[in-house]
């Protein structure tokens, strides 16, 4: 007989938030009930929120751990704890914890030197992961929250903008090239996508590009729920999902 092949080993890097951290902590779950060593990737005051769902997936016998990286709050001009969105302030703060984020290439690199993983599943919002993967040659994979529907809307409107030409609130405004009949009045719009400072622009910007540029993307949902959004997302877009 044959050697055994290699246990795959993947590090999964969720964006310090409720929201993000959960969904990708289950899907690493499934990862490791179907063998895969996991390697989940926060912060001191995050692991806390999620402990006992490791040590539960632990003594069940799933091959799942936690590697702890400090968090920069007063570096990046955050007050002290500030880990994660949900204790943020205020909404001041998001630029400060957006920056702070960019903190974990170094940390990340020496991680993957350390272990050398054979893939890095990176929350969306981690874009500084792009690098540190690619330097080592690691595939990483884009992690969504979300469903492909609303990341289609958002793509969608920053890249053909449809609110530009209204000049009112209660105007409908219809996505073009879009599947299905998708309209809305531009007080409907999402607050991220209209107002967002430049900075934040730039950061989705980015997020887009190092997405276009990953190994692919995972998203939290099943093709059979949104079938047209997920070949949209794929085919138009140009997204590995």
């Amino acid at each position: 007989m044959g050697s055994e092949a290699k246990q795959l080993h993947v590090f999964f890097f969720p964006l310090m938030a409720h929201g993000h951290t959960i969904p990708m902590i289950d899907i690493a779950r499934l990862f490791a009930a179907r063998g895969t060593k996991c390697t989940i990737i926060t912060t001191p005051l995050n692991v806390t929120d999620f402990k006992d769902t490791i040590d539960r997936a632990k003594e069940s016998g799933l091959d799942i751990g936690v590697e702890i990286f400090p968090f920069p709050c007063v570096e990046s001009g955050l007050p002290e704890g500030c880990e994660n969105v949900n204790s943020l302030p205020s909404l001041d703060f998001t630029l400060p914890f957006v920056k702070a984020l960019q903190g974990f290439q170094e940390p990340l690199e020496r991680l993957i030197e350390k272990h050398r993983p054979d893939c890095v599943v990176a929350d969306m919002f981690l874009i500084s992961t792009a690098d540190a993967t690619k330097k080592y040659g690691v595939p990483r994979l884009v992690f969504h929250g979300t469903s492909t529907f609303s990341l289609c809307v958002v793509e969608n409107l920053l890249h053909y903008a449809p609110e530009a030409n209204s000049t009112s609130d209660s105007e409908v405004i219809v996505l073009p090239n879009f599947p299905g009949e998708i309209e809305f009045k531009r007080s409907q719009l999402p607050k991220h996508v209209e107002d967002s400072p430049n900075d934040i622009k730039e950061l989705r910007k980015k997020m887009s590009e190092t997405e276009l540029t990953s190994f692919g993307v995972l998203i939290n949902n099943f093709y059979e729920l949104e079938p047209a959004y997920a070949e949209y997302y794929r085919k138009d877009l140009g997204r590995k999902t």
